[in-house]
């Protein structure tokens, strides 16, 4: 899988409060290059967590080759299976769903759906993250140690719990154009998020309508 993206692209696609966090968004190297735009309540989340709230939901396409680092992070908590990670071979990526909230703890309680297609969800877990306050809101960033640490340092204000969601996608499943990721809770309640893709590469990531 190559990325093809430039500084300006960057800056174009990604919200002020979300370049705060750019770098190491979740997990080390993974960063907004790799971020799906939520086609719902991107803009919503981001003030929530502007005006203090612990509230946000975002997603990530990550490479068959950057699983592995995801998923052996030393904040990585309650990591939850549901199938065997080797029983996928080199024709597979993934895509991550993370969701973060002072009540959010990782169940199977959603359903994950890649242009229609029902996905396999590979591994669930917790993960925390350190915040300092800006204002009156909540700056997050990735923690490179145990993020209690950083509150315990003196170096953060608390921390924002997480749950993470991984979901095998077959290279077959991805279409030309417009890929639409969608999570489902409720009836009434889907999360919704898109991603470019063209000849066998993910080039780059932009609204679209």
């Amino acid at each position: 899988m190559k990325l093809f993206i430039g500084t300006l692209v960057i800056i174009t696609f990604v919200s002020c409060s979300s370049a705060l966090r750019d770098y190491d968004l979740i997990s080390q190297g993974i960063s907004s290059q790799y971020q799906l735009f939520n086609n719902g309540e991107t803009e919503y989340f981001d003030s929530m967590l502007s005006n203090g709230s612990s509230y946000s939901a975002t997603a990530f396409f990550i490479g068959n080759d950057q699983l592995s680092t995801i998923l052996n992070d030393q904040n990585n908590k309650d990591l939850t299976f549901y199938d065997d990670p080797k029983a996928y071979g080199r024709e597979v990526d993934y895509l991550l769903w993370e969701i973060c909230g002072s009540q959010e703890k990782h169940t199977k309680r959603y359903s994950f759906n890649l242009n229609g297609n029902l996905l396999n969800l590979l591994a669930s877990y917790d993960f925390p993250y350190p915040y300092r306050m800006l204002g009156t809101g909540k700056r997050r960033f990735f923690p490179r140690i145990p993020a209690e640490e950083y509150v315990n340092k003196g170096k953060a204000a608390g921390v924002i719990p997480c749950s993470r969601y991984v979901s095998v996608v077959p290279t077959k499943l991805n279409v030309e154009g417009k890929n639409t990721f969608e999570i489902r809770h409720q009836v009434n309640k889907i999360y919704v998020f898109t991603y470019f893709y063209r000849n066998g590469f993910i080039k780059y990531y932009k609204k679209m309508l």
